[in-house]
């Protein structure tokens, strides 16, 4: 679920909360994100993302528009009344990058297996395509960075997500290149052997949205 267990607003001037590491398994540190840790507080405990602020009006607008979609991960929390470099995120503890999930499974009531994982994944990436009509808009490598599996997932929440940060990370293909051939690359070079099993349904699940009118 991408819900944190509490309601939170992060103030890093608060001296009553204590601050640590997110274990290693579960950091979301991509060369994006420049912080993960667990916030403790008198409600409990709360985990948050750092990242920089988009760099431009471009980026801030895949931004707002990747959040209206309910595809990026965690909630953001209000920037402070000064000038802001980073954006703090509250995401939830059992979150993980893609890259360290080698079962391809989520842990819970509900199997994930490759097949449910590459068809969301397709779906997850065609959100990208909807930024700007004009140009072929991916998002760059290695993918595996820039998506997050969350744990203890129901058959009606969604499993994969963003990064928090993925406005940093949106390219532009020269004319001439099809993005699903670009995903289709990438992911082959991470997931090998899972992939090429389950490829249709990656395809299937990047086709499902361009061929509705919802999107």
């Amino acid at each position: 679920m991408n819900t944190p267990e509490k309601p939170f607003q992060y103030n890093r001037r608060d001296g009553r909360s204590a601050e640590s590491a997110t274990s290693r398994r579960h950091q979301l540190l991509n060369g994006i994100v420049t912080k993960d840790w667990i916030v403790k507080h008198p409600a409990g405990s709360t985990r948050m993302l750092e990242y920089p602020v988009p760099e431009n009006h471009e980026q801030e607008r895949y931004r707002d528009a990747l959040k209206a979609k309910g595809v990026i991960l965690g909630i953001y929390q209000q920037h402070e009344p000064e000038f802001v470099i980073s954006e703090y995120v509250v995401i939830p503890k059992g979150a993980r990058l893609l890259k360290y999930d080698s079962s391809s499974s989520a842990e819970g009531d509900y199997s994930f297996n490759d097949n449910k994982l590459f068809y969301e994944l397709g779906e997850l990436f065609t959100a990208i395509d909807y930024l700007d009509p004009y140009r072929r808009l991916v998002v760059e490598g290695p993918l595996e960075n820039k998506v997050a599996l969350t744990e203890f997932t129901r058959p009606s929440e969604r499993a994969l997500w963003f990064v928090p940060g993925i406005e940093h990370a949106i390219i532009s293909l020269p004319d001439g290149h099809d993005p699903i051939d670009y995903y289709v690359s990438l992911i082959n070079e991470t997931f090998a052997n899972q992939f090429e099993l389950a490829a249709d349904y990656f395809q299937a699940g990047y086709m499902r949205n361009h061929n509705t009118t919802d999107c």
